[in-house]
């Protein structure tokens, strides 16, 4: 008898929902697409007004896709319960073409709690083919863009460089703000406090003849300082309060939970949605795995029904009824959003921070925190705040002073933060009172440059001016990274050399395809083609016929800088003559003629170890082969090669701790008597940097980076410092 089976994305998931649906379910996770553009070649034939797709199964999912099939041809009722955006619609399509003969039920979990995924078996549906045709089209889009810009970046600049569709579109924008940074010139100015009889409270001088005060030369506030000594008596002309609402937050969407997570903690995209989808997809609580979240990806700030009435009776209950905002808020948006799904909430209100502490890791309870907190003051009653204006003329009126005093009256959501009030006391000040100057403070100051983005103020840019979507927010950043177009320094996106020249290559080459409105217009486009408004075929020819244009333009009109950004090694080729210059190759950086390919001299960089080859001393060099760093003995009578070595010995026998890169791309450190041919056996692995120190508790003298602390790598004692 065959069993219902429901498909999901991540593995994570199928406990999860497995608990929740019981027995007569069986759940499994296709690990994401199984399905896509090859990775090699470009995989897309556009010719005669259509479009022919290369798509193949991804050889690394091959034992994923032959068990999903096994399952798929034993199940009696298949649900396709991949995450509800567009690559998920892509996932359950390609799912569906292992097996066309077969009937998939589609079903959307926005939750994975009992309420959502009931909600979900109870609103079955199809696979939205226009919402998948979205998804294909931005693919193919990036494909295109990618492999069309990036060998002209090769030709042009360096090989092995990238451009991408909308990452090139932000280090646009990261380099314009660089840009201005670095042609600001700062200037002085000044400006002037005062103190008067009335009080001991600062006064600044806000206006001059009704004017905004505007003082940029110290002769010029001497001058005024001078003048303002000599008025025997000033008046208040202006003193009143007033009551002024604090608005409550909306609840979090993709893009502010990424920029709060960003001002708050210093993550970066990347590292919040991983964080984010952990709490998605599961925790264990009190033995059973619960998600805690909603899904992550929306740009919908829309709460349930359901979920507002728990979160009323939960602030009734802790805070008092008067801090329940009982008004529907209607909140702008400012772009078309897709209102899939909700904003990002928590699926259970009565499941607060503190009540499931111990189930979550530091940074897991950080964010669920923040997601926490932030649903509820959506919630919550606006905050009141009374505000006094105190403004004093001189009796001429030439001159005004202003304060302007603010306390809170009635704190509403803002009872969730704790905020800090230093409150200054109200003044009791009457209208056309006189009052005499006390005291004068000029201050210098200096203008400040335009701030560099940081990874929360970039999305919040990129989200305003349209581009991107939530789902790709967090993979923009990240990219750029990796690619070293930008480093990170104290939380500020910096463009490097490197993605300032590509910037400006791409700007001046495809000024079309860089354009704002034209990524946002295409955006747009993306989302009419989701919603069966267009056609994504024509959408993807268009962009094809003008990229083609523009890369015949800029190949003949753009001249090659390659030879330029060479580093000259200071000296002279010994075949030719010519100019040596350090290359990259497949294995590191290289000597090389620049007269290449018509001289074809080379030489490889040596550099010296301190590490003495075990079998006849002489000093090792290091060298670099197919799986990075490694140490060979340049004596040709030995011969002898090992594994990259900082020169840090083993704790348990001696050897040398090797650095090492496994097939999956990822270090790791091990000791060079860990293999079946040493003579010492020793079993020494670890997979963080070892760092020479001392254990407080044996005798290891290798430990590693634990937080701000230290771990021995033998017993795992932690402690403050390395002694």
């Amino acid at each position: 008898m065959g069993y219902k089976l429901v498909i999901v994305e991540s593995p994570t998931k199928t406990k999860t929902i497995s608990s929740i649906l019981g027995k007569n379910y069986k759940v499994v996770a296709s690990m994401g697409h199984i399905i896509d553009l090859p990775k090699n070649r470009l995989g897309v034939k556009i010719e005669d007004n259509d479009i022919s797709i290369n798509y193949i199964k991804i050889p690394e999912k091959k034992e994923t896709i032959t068990k999903l099939k096994k399952e798929i041809i034993g199940a009696d009722e298949i649900y396709l319960a991949t995450d509800p955006d567009r690559e998920g619609e892509a996932i359950a399509y390609h799912i569906a073409s292992l097996a066309k003969d077969k009937k998939f039920i589609r079903i959307l979990i926005n939750e994975i709690t009992a309420y959502g995924i009931k909600n979900g078996m109870d609103h079955q549906t199809t696979i939205n083919e226009k919402l998948f045709c979205a998804q294909q089209a931005r693919r193919i889009l990036d494909r295109i863009v990618g492999y069309k810009l990036s060998p002209f970046l090769w030709q042009k600049v360096k090989k092995g460089l990238s451009a991408g569709r909308v990452q090139s579109v932000a280090l646009r924008m990261l380099c314009e703000r660089e840009d201005k940074v670095k042609k600001f010139i700062s200037e002085k100015y000044w400006e002037i406090f005062s103190i008067f009889d009335l009080s001991d409270t600062r006064f600044k001088l806000e206006n001059i003849n009704k004017k905004k005060a505007k003082i940029e030369s110290k002769k010029e506030c001497d001058g005024i300082v001078n003048e303002l000594k000599g008025y025997e008596k000033f008046y208040v002309s202006k003193a009143n309060k007033t009551e002024k609402k604090v608005a409550s937050p909306p609840p979090f969407i993709t893009s502010t939970l990424q920029q709060a997570a960003s001002k708050n903690y210093g993550w970066s995209p990347k590292r919040t949605m991983r964080i984010a989808q952990m709490l998605y997809e599961g925790i264990k609580v009190g033995g059973q795995s619960v998600g805690l979240i909603t899904y992550m990806r929306t740009d919908s700030i829309r709460i349930s029904d359901n979920a507002k009435f728990d979160a009323q009776n939960y602030i009734a209950s802790e805070f008092g009824k008067s801090y329940i905002n009982r008004k529907s808020k209607i909140r702008k948006s400012s772009k078309k959003i897709q209102d899939a799904h909700e904003a990002i909430r928590p699926t259970h209100i009565d499941k607060s921070p503190k009540a499931v502490e111990k189930s979550l890791a530091f940074d897991q309870r950080k964010l669920y925190e923040l997601i926490f907190n932030r649903f509820l003051a959506s919630q919550m009653s606006d905050g009141i705040d009374t505000v006094q204006t105190i403004k004093i003329s001189s009796t001429d009126d030439k001159y005004l002073f202003q304060n302007v005093i603010r306390n809170i009256k009635f704190d509403g959501f803002r009872v969730l933060y704790k905020q800090k009030e230093e409150k200054e006391g109200f003044l009791t000040v009457t209208e056309g009172v006189s009052t005499q100057l006390k005291k004068i403070f000029p201050e210098e100051k200096e203008t400040k440059p335009p701030a560099r983005y940081t990874s929360g103020t970039l999305i919040k840019q990129l989200e305003e001016k349209g581009i991107g979507r939530p789902s790709t927010y967090a993979t923009i950043v990240s990219t750029l990274i990796d690619r070293k177009y930008v480093n990170v320094v104290e939380r500020a996106l910096i463009p490097c050399e490197l993605g300032m020249i590509v910037s400006d290559f791409l700007v001046r080459g495809f000024p079309e395809i860089l354009d704002y409105n034209f990524t946002k217009d295409l955006e747009k486009k993306l989302d009419k083609i989701a919603l069966g408004e267009l056609e994504y075929k024509k959408t993807v020819i268009d962009i094809w016929n003008l990229l083609l244009k523009l890369l015949e333009k800029a190949k003949s009109s753009i001249d090659s800088i390659k030879e330029d950004l060479l580093e000259k090694v200071g000296r002279k080729c010994p075949l030719c003559g010519g100019v040596l210059v350090y290359r990259d190759g497949k294995f590191g950086k290289f000597i090389s003629c620049l007269n290449y390919p018509n001289c074809k001299y080379t030489e490889n960089i040596i550099e010296k170890s301190e590490i003495k080859c075990s079998k006849c001393g002489t000093g090792m060099e290091v060298r670099v082969g197919k799986w990075g760093k490694y140490l060979k003995c340049p004596n040709e009578k030995c011969g002898y090669s090992m594994g990259f070595s900082s020169g840090l010995k083993c704790p348990k026998c001696s050897g040398f701790i090797l650095e090492k890169i496994s097939k999956k791309k990822r270090k790791y450190y091990i000791c060079e008597n860990n293999n079946s041919k040493a003579d010492i056996k020793c079993d020494f692995l670890i997979f963080y940097p070892p760092i020479e120190g001392k254990c407080n508790k044996c005798s290891s003298t290798i430990m590693v980076k634990y937080g701000k602390k230290y771990k021995c790598s033998l017993c795992g004692n932690v402690q403050e410092n390395l002694k």
